[in-house]
């Protein structure tokens, strides 16, 4: 397979067996390709391969066929610490369950990244990471509550800490799973315009998944899958009408 240079994050006919009895194909023939500062939706029934094809994008996951490369590097020939460092420092994860760490502060856990990679003792002085730290909590309206835990924080503030902590570490890819599934349409949309400045402003490749057509039309591109194939794409950069009224169209469509 010939990768774009442009392309920061591609799939290439990825399929994804469980064991059984009886085994289960949760993704068959899978490719996309996800470009630089592209915004990318993934939508479908439960159980279509959404979150499976996350998991094997982010290199949480190993496909039983095909290859996903990151930056044209065939993800499946890394060895497994430079996979870890990979997911570590390149890809950021940002879930529904926010998954902040209850007895570290705001702050800390912005700064989690670089706790795990050592910064301290590398490239960056603590100074570094205290300012990169401010610069974020600003970045997401917080910057007065990095002292407290997140048991302080509504759901929609520990959103935009989960992706502020997901962004420390200057990421080329955002991996977003059903990231306003607990949100209420206000911090919906504030979790949904932080993940669309991450594709504008940084040139992060967002790749998320998501039931609801309204968070759906803040993607550049949006796949449909269904039994774990790509059924149907829809290109929302081309003019066209409302974006919601078009994905609802799409989707009808594709059902009937």
């Amino acid at each position: 397979m010939t990768v774009n240079t442009d392309t920061v994050l591609s799939a290439d006919s990825l399929g994804k067996e469980y064991p059984g009895p009886p085994p289960r194909h949760a993704l068959d023939g899978v490719s996309l390709d996800v470009p630089r500062g592209n915004f990318v939706a993934l939508m479908g029934p439960s159980g279509s391969g959404k979150s499976t094809l996350l998991h094997l994008l982010g290199a949480l996951d190993t496909p039983s066929e095909g290859a996903v490369h990151f930056e044209g590097k065939r993800i499946g020939d890394l060895s497994d610490d430079d996979r870890t460092r990979l997911r570590r420092d390149r890809i950021g994860f940002v879930f529904q369950a926010f998954h902040l760490v209850d007895m570290l502060t705001v702050a800390e856990n912005v700064s989690l990244g670089a706790a795990i990679r050592g910064e301290t003792k590398a490239r960056e002085t603590a100074e570094d990471v205290r300012v990169r730290t401010e610069e974020l909590l600003t970045e997401i309206g917080l910057e007065a509550r990095g002292r407290e835990y997140p048991d302080r924080l509504s759901g929609g503030e520990q959103q935009r800490v989960a992706i502020a902590r997901a962004l420390f570490t200057e990421p080329s890819v955002l991996i977003a799973d059903e990231p306003t599934g607990n949100l209420d349409r206000s911090n919906g949309d504030a979790v949904l315009g932080m993940l669309r400045q991450a594709a504008d402003t940084r040139g992060c490749a967002v790749v998320m998944a998501t039931h609801d057509p309204r968070t759906a039309a803040e993607a550049d591109r949006v796949y449909l899958l269904r039994d774990g194939q790509i059924c149907d794409q829809l290109d929302l950069e081309d003019e066209g009408g409302p974006r919601v009224d078009r994905i609802q169209a799409w989707l009808a469509a594709a059902a009937s």
